[in-house]
């Protein structure tokens, strides 16, 4: 999916005209990852320190305030490693191999969400974090209380 942004914005950016852009997209599927993404980050964390509202998603904003967006699981420097994407790899195979069982594929999921934008989809050549097991474990029990805490909240 970072290719596709890439292509994308290289399409908008030097084929088409600023007039051709509007009115934007329709409906979520023609908005890029990364613009789903920035639409949701706080003002103080952007470049230029303002919400990200282009006009060309004026149409869409409605979708876009109501989506829920994952943020990335911060991790200390020195609690993990990066690991490459192999042929045959997904998430499942991945925690298998370094924390000895499947279960721990969501959390990775997680920690990698700015990168993997679904669990399903990840490619050969891309670099993921790899925390170390205690680090991991924690953050699945994080996860798993904050879900008890919201079911009993509702």
């Amino acid at each position: 999916t970072q290719f596709y942004d890439w292509v994308v914005y290289w399409f908008m950016t030097k084929l088409l005209s600023r007039k051709d852009r509007v009115p934007g997209p329709d409906s979520l599927f023609e908005v890029s990852d990364s613009a789903k993404r920035r639409w949701h980050e706080d003002a103080d964390s952007l470049k230029d320190k303002e919400l990200y509202r282009p006009k060309t998603l004026d149409r869409v904003a409605d979708a876009l305030n109501q989506m829920e967006i994952l943020k990335p699981t911060p991790l200390p420097k020195g609690t993990y490693e990066h690991y490459v994407i192999k042929q045959g790899d997904d998430l499942y195979r991945i925690s298998k191999k370094f924390y000895g069982e499947e279960g721990l594929a969501e959390v990775l999921f997680r920690v990698n969400c700015v990168q993997i934008h679904d669990p399903e989809k990840i490619f050969v050549g891309m670099s993921i974090k790899i925390p170390n097991k205690e680090v991991l474990e924690s953050l699945s029990a994080k996860t798993r209380n904050s879900a008890e805490d919201q079911k009993a909240a509702s």
